[in-house]
């Protein structure tokens, strides 16, 4: 599925050519706004993201996880802050911004990855 938005399917080619097919998807789209679920690289966690017609000119808006896959409770409401806090840094009016949302967040989703799988580890019983 494509969106109605050419700029943003650019950007979904283009992120889905260097991360991997499922990268970015659209979930759904209507002359308004698309939704897209974002898969970032090594990371448990997909996001919904919604894009406004206007997009680049207005950005985008996280709005939640897609899946947190085993992540605990809690651990999902984590990266979507992390990742609007990215957003909120990144995003100029006018350029796309999912690539550099991508290459800042992804370094905090790991380690914020990394730490929840040892803090499974920890708490399973040997």
């Amino acid at each position: 599925m494509q969106s109605c938005n050419e700029a943003l399917n650019d950007e979904i080619a283009a992120l889905n050519s260097i991360y991997g097919d499922a990268t970015v998807a659209v979930a759904s789209s209507s002359l308004h706004e698309t939704s897209a679920v974002l898969r970032p690289p090594d990371i448990h966690f997909s996001f919904l993201l919604s894009f406004p017609s206007e997009y680049p000119d207005v950005p985008p808006q996280i709005r939640g996880t897609n899946s947190t896959g085993s992540s605990g409770r809690g651990e999902g409401e984590t990266a979507v802050n992390t990742l609007r806090q990215v957003l909120g840094s990144v995003y100029r009016p006018g350029q796309v911004c999912l690539f550099d949302l991508l290459e800042e967040a992804g370094p905090l989703l790991l380690v914020h990855n990394h730490d929840s799988v040892e803090d499974t580890a920890q708490a399973t019983p040997d």
